[in-house]
Formats: C-alpha cells, structure tokens, sequence
C-alpha cells in the first residue's frame, strides 16, 4: 500500500504502533559515528538543559527506546530519536541501540516528519514547520494531517498560524521566552514592531496568556510605542468608528483584505496596507486605484 493510500487511516496504518514494544523487532547496536541526520528532522531547537538531563539519565538508566534508522551504502540515516542521539554522543557512548527499517527515500522523508511530531515532544512551532513541511513537500491537506494525528482541522490550521510570525518571535517561542499561547495571541497584531514590543514586556513582567490577552485588548485601537513603552493617545469613539467604516468600504471596493494601520507617533496619521497574491491581482488592483 503507497503512502498517499494509508493517508487517511491515522499514524498506524504508517508506522507500526508496536515498532518499538515488539519482543520479536530486532535491535542493533550501531557506531553513532555511521549515522547521518535526516534532512527532515522537523525540531530546530534543542534545549542544551533538557539535553544534559537526559544525557545524565541514559547514563544512569540506559536507553529506554531505540532510535528508528534505515540502511544506506557506508552508513545509517537516521529517521527518529534525535534526542536521543544527541544525549547519547554528550554521554559519551560511540554506539546506540537501533532498530533498522527499509524505507524508500519518499517513506523515509515523510515518516522522519511524522514519527519525530508524534513521538519526540516537538515544540508547538517545530510541530508547524513539520506539518508545512508535508503539506510543500509532499502535497498533504490539512484534512490528511488531521486524520493521522487523530486532530481536528481547525487545531492543524491553528498550528500552522503560528508560522505567520515573524521570524525573531519565531525564535523566542522556540528558545521557550515566550509560549506557543503567548505566540498565538501576538498574532493578533497587525506589525512586527508592535510583536517585539509586546513580547519584550511578556518576557521582562512574566505575563500570562490571559494579561497578555487584556494587554493586547488595551492596544487594540492604541499600538505599543516600542521606543516609550506606552500607548499613543487612545482615538475618540467617534474615530475608531470612522476607521472601521472607512476599512470595510474600501475591502469592499478594492475586493481585498484592506488593514489600516495607527501611526505610533502622531494622532491621526498611519498606513493603508493592501495585500495581493499575484501580478494579476496587483494590475487589477493597479487598474482600480488608477481611476
């Protein structure tokens, strides 16, 4: 059966749920040193802490689970347990135990993503970079993602939001400053000034989720002055009900998502963004504006 048939009967029907458990699966010790990372390991952040730890407990208990390899020419590419293999080499072994499958390089690809999101505790945002890298690379739906790790369309979406983030509040969620919560409700805001502003007070006054959701309702209308650290001067009911009408008129007459944004600086002032998605919208576009 191809991978694309098993899509839609969940992670067993793709990888064995006893892989690991079967008394009759054999394991090898392997030379660490033969192994090759998969170039589809979805984590991009190891926390060294978390590292250390385990590294400290597989000297004390040894290895619980072996790593998921497959066979090349002259050495072994690793398709699962990265941790694992990191906290192996910092504890000094020069072999591992492993169990080896033969997998074609599409299998390996795609289960190297799958097997490490399920099974390796990814972070929220390495979760989202897995899931974008099956949906690019592979053409997988969100409906596909959904049926194999047993979630609902909206939680797969949701997760994949988190990639709208700029990249500098990428790297805070994924050094674990901020949480994938914090990183959600960001998303709110329209800039990424306003982003690194907010998260910075995030960071520096410990917020929760929750204060960061009543922060963030209190700059709705006002954003974060970075430079201050305080709001610019709230706009009168008047304004704000101005603005809204004026957004809604021209999303509708320029048939696109128009966002107005409040300058930081001056009352009144700010800035018209207009989004497009191909040279055909942008001359639409271009041919409306220029009547």
């Amino acid at each position: 059966m191809s991978m694309p048939d098993r899509l839609g009967k969940g992670l067993e029907a793709l990888i064995p749920q006893d892989i690991y458990t079967d008394s009759s699966q054999k394991v090898e010790e392997i030379p660490i040193a033969k192994i090759k990372r998969n170039p589809y390991q979805p984590r991009t952040h190891f926390n060294t802490e978390n590292l250390e730890a385990l590294s400290e407990s597989l000297k004390e208990h040894g290895l619980q689970q072996p790593i998921l390899v497959r066979r090349k020419a002259d050495y072994f590419e690793l398709i699962a347990g990265e941790r694992r293999l990191r906290a192996s080499e910092l504890a000094g072994w020069t072999t591992i135990p492993a169990i080896i499958k033969d997998f074609t390089d599409l299998e390996s690809s795609q289960i190297a993503i799958i097997e490490n999101i399920e099974r390796e505790a990814l972070s929220a945002m390495d979760t989202a970079v897995g899931y974008q890298r099956l949906i690019e690379d592979f053409n997988f739906t969100h409906e596909n993602i959904a049926q194999i790790f047993k979630r609902s369309r909206s939680a797969i979406s949701n997760t994949l939001r988190l990639l709208k983030l700029p990249k500098a509040i990428q790297k805070l969620v994924q050094q674990d400053h901020i949480s994938d919560g914090h990183a959600k409700v960001l998303l709110s805001l329209e800039d990424e000034e306003s982003m690194l502003a907010v998260a910075d007070r995030v960071i520096k006054e410990k917020l929760s989720v929750r204060a960061l959701e009543d922060l963030i309702k209190s700059l709705a209308f006002g954003p974060l002055d970075s430079a201050r650290g305080s709001q610019v001067p709230e706009p009168s009911a008047d304004s704000k009900e101005k603005w809204k009408e004026i957004r809604k008129s021209l999303s509708h007459e320029l048939q696109s998502d128009v966002k107005l944004q409040r300058s930081k600086k001056e009352r009144g002032a700010g800035t018209i963004q207009i989004p497009f998605k191909s040279e055909e919208e942008l001359d639409r576009l271009f041919t409306v504006l220029s009547r």
